[in-house]
């Protein structure tokens, strides 16, 4: 199912929020239980679609899956980088190192959502950069409460 469609917006990572936005809007209403009764699993997939498009990562996610490339794909161009967080949160030892390296991150995620931009037209690229930011992503996710472990 490709969720852009469903909102007649242009399929892309670039995506216009405000277009997103009075789309999802004008076809909940239609389909909203509260509304008028209609039939809740349309609104339900709605609000799914709407919430994948409205999320970078989750965009990439669902572009790729259209595009017929592999979204949980590791990209072995970064695995030096992966290692490399890794280690260096496993040496972090006091609660503002901790801090300081989860904030590094989400510069970094911030930085790898930027380069998808970029690459939204070069779909193999675009396809190792998202491994990566996921990888990051769900690193930055798992340390949150310092109760990653790697054992």
């Amino acid at each position: 199912m490709n969720y852009f469609e469903i909102f007649e917006i242009p399929v892309g990572y670039r995506i216009n929020e405000e277009m997103l936005l009075q789309s999802y809007l004008r076809k909940q209403s239609a389909v909203h239980p509260d509304a008028n009764g209609a039939e809740s699993a349309e609104s339900a997939r709605l609000n799914v679609a709407y919430r994948v498009l409205l999320d970078p990562i989750e965009r990439a996610r669902h572009l790729l899956e259209i595009n017929g490339k592999e979204a949980d794909k590791v990209a072995s161009d970064f695995t030096s980088e992966m290692f490399s967080w890794r280690e260096k949160y496993e040496s972090l030892t006091s609660t503002r190192e901790k801090e300081i390296f989860r904030e590094k991150l989400s510069t970094r995620v911030s930085e790898l959502i930027d380069r998808l931009y970029d690459l939204e037209n070069n779909m193999d690229e675009f396809e190792k950069y998202y491994s990566l930011l996921r990888f990051v992503s769900s690193f930055r996710e798992k340390i949150k409460s310092d109760g990653y472990d790697w054992n």
